[in-house]
């Protein structure tokens, strides 16, 4: 499939659940976000009159349930800290499926039992587990042994990077926010369409203006949103046209304050951090 997508003009990223199923549905959950598609690999035992077999099956993933609680989500690489998301909760996602047909409200579980390496299974359950079934259709369980994401070939940047850092600025805003419980949604996004989105978000013309001339974004970017509660408060935008090595921190492009007034303690502390990358800064009128 990968090979296929290739042809196509796009670059596969693939992922599995192995030991760390928190990660995989954040990582499902920040690629929908991006508008990204998430083709499902998975297998199934199944019976027949020549008994037990293997079969395997792939869905594609358009959407899914937004979730209200937050998870701790250990970290990609080992030694980490844990990242805290509501996306690691999630439940309910929106399923194309050839055997159903599309956007079928279909269910993440964990399961219990194990697969060949020692990892803890991640079911998707073809239904729903607390309404009536579909008429005609039985409701049944899959595993997940894996992801793959079709990305335009500009975006390089793997998902598992972008998450790596979000880990970088973890200590820093906890600094900048202190005794504030905050949660991280990381995404991909296009630079044209993120620059277009900043006029609705209440900031000063003038403020606006001078940002606009400041600012320079690349076709796809990077997208660290840093929320509390549903409130955002911080993007940090970053430059994901490279494959990053993180030796010298992430690529910030900006930093915009969309919850931040510029006169609060948590805005002078982010032109603080603004200087040190040297990027353009917006905040909100005081």
């Amino acid at each position: 499939m990968a090979t296929a997508l290739s042809t196509l003009g796009y670059s596969a990223d693939q992922f599995a659940p192995a030991e760390n199923r928190l990660l995989f549905r954040a990582k499902v959950v920040a690629y929908l976000e991006s508008q990204l598609a998430v083709v499902l690999l998975m297998t199934k035992q199944e019976s027949s009159a020549a008994g037990q077999s293997l079969v395997g099956h792939a869905v594609t993933i358009t959407g899914y349930r937004h979730s209200a609680t937050t998870m701790n989500v250990p970290a990609p690489l080992h030694d980490l800290p844990s990242i805290a998301m509501r996306s690691a909760s999630v439940e309910v996602v929106y399923v194309h499926d050839d055997n159903l047909g599309s956007h079928a409200h279909y269910e993440l579980v964990d399961s219990a039992e194990v697969n060949e390496e020692g990892h803890e299974k991640l079911l998707l359950r073809r239904g729903r587990r607390n309404g009536p079934p579909l008429e005609g259709w039985s409701i049944d369980e899959w595993t997940i042994e894996s992801a793959l994401v079709p990305k335009p070939e500009k975006l390089r940047m793997p998902i598992e990077s972008l998450f790596l850092d979000v880990i970088w600025f973890i200590a820093l805003l906890g600094d900048i926010f202190p005794g504030v419980d905050l949660h991280y949604n990381p995404h991909f996004k296009s630079g044209i369409e993120y620059r277009r989105s900043l006029s609705s978000r209440g900031f000063a013309g003038d403020d606006l203006w001078q940002f606009q001339q400041e600012l320079t974004l690349p076709r796809y970017i990077g997208v660290i949103s840093v929320m509390m509660d549903d409130a955002p408060l911080v993007d940090v935008v970053l430059d994901v046209s490279e494959v990053p090595t993180h030796a010298d921190g992430p690529s910030v492009l900006a930093i915009v304050g969309t919850g931040i007034s510029r006169l609060s303690p948590a805005g002078l502390d982010l032109r603080g951090v603004a200087k040190f990358f040297g990027c353009p800064l917006i905040l909100l009128p005081a």
